[in-house]
């Protein structure tokens, strides 16, 4: 099976605790686009 990266990929991360984060530096750190990342918590100070 081959397997191809989208252009148009979009994450969505639910909960930026621990594990959340990991997920987003991990993400970003290996090319995707902030603009394609939507992430949610709890609290707005988390996410910004």
């Amino acid at each position: 099976m081959k397997v191809t990266r989208s252009s148009t990929a979009t994450v969505a991360i639910l909960g930026a605790g621990t594990m959340g984060e990991a997920l987003l530096k991990g993400s970003l750190g290996g090319g995707l686009p902030a603009q394609d990342v939507w992430v949610t918590a709890r609290s707005e100070e988390r996410v910004n």
